[in-house]
């Protein structure tokens, strides 16, 4: 099973032919193919809708930097009387911790249901929506009302692997990564025919021909089968 980044990289080389077949790419160039790849998945697979929110205690209107991953933020409020718990960040909006003032002894559907009406009821009386600009570039929040304590912060975040991932072994993203590979491979070094052990070539023309067809048919297998069904809007 493929775990780690260096792992696929040494993955696709072979794909492309290595050893017996100089591929003339280095690493970060296939790492290149692989990082773009990832991002592809993340954010059209089903599994992929990567939105988080986060609790930030701000001063009043000014600018606030958020990390890198947050790609776009989808909305900005305020909480009054929400008490924070130790950490401005917080995973998502289902964590244990953040609904630790809503007691409950249910479990499983019941619990969910009961998270669900619990949070209604908090954004009913306890949230309101706030005005704000963002800067993708820069990765700053400006807050433009004077507001000051907790905001709740609703957002886009790009998927960043761990060291040890299995996104690394996922069908698609290895198969992507060797297209893009390919494709690569074909436009470096495409202005000639390669030579093979035992006298063979390799007509870079119609790797970069296979390339192409490879990406056109894995785009179409991520729409169709891992990303989301489209959303039902109800009138």
């Amino acid at each position: 099973m493929i775990k780690r980044k260096d792992d696929l990289i040494d993955y696709i080389f072979r794909q492309l032919g290595a050893p017996t077949v100089e591929v003339e790419l280095t690493d970060e160039q296939v790492q290149d193919c692989i990082d773009y790849t990832i991002k592809e998945f993340s954010t059209f697979a089903y599994d992929g809708e990567l939105e988080e929110t986060v609790i930030l205690q701000v001063n009043g209107k000014g600018y606030y930097q958020m990390p890198d991953f947050v790609t776009s933020i989808i909305a900005v409020k305020s909480i009054q009387g929400f008490q924070n718990y130790g950490s401005n960040y917080i995973p998502d909006r289902w964590s244990e911790e953040y609904f630790r003032a809503f007691e409950s002894n249910s479990t499983g559907v019941d619990a969910i249901i009961s998270v669900s009406n619990n949070f209604t009821l908090f954004e009913k009386y306890m949230m309101r929506e706030m005005n704000y600009t963002f800067n993708e570039y820069n990765n700053k929040l400006h807050v433009l009302g004077n507001t000051t304590g907790n905001i709740l912060i609703h957002y886009n975040m790009e998927y960043t692997p761990d060291k040890v991932d299995k996104i690394y072994n996922q069908q698609w993203v290895k198969d992507m990564s060797v297209a893009r590979a390919r494709l690569q491979q074909s436009t470096v070094v495409g202005k000639y025919t390669q030579s093979l052990v035992g006298g063979a070539t390799i007509n870079f023309d119609m790797m970069r021909s296979l390339a192409q067809d490879e990406i056109a048919d894995l785009k179409e297998q991520l729409f169709s089968k891992y990303a989301g069904p489209a959303p039902i809007l109800v009138l």
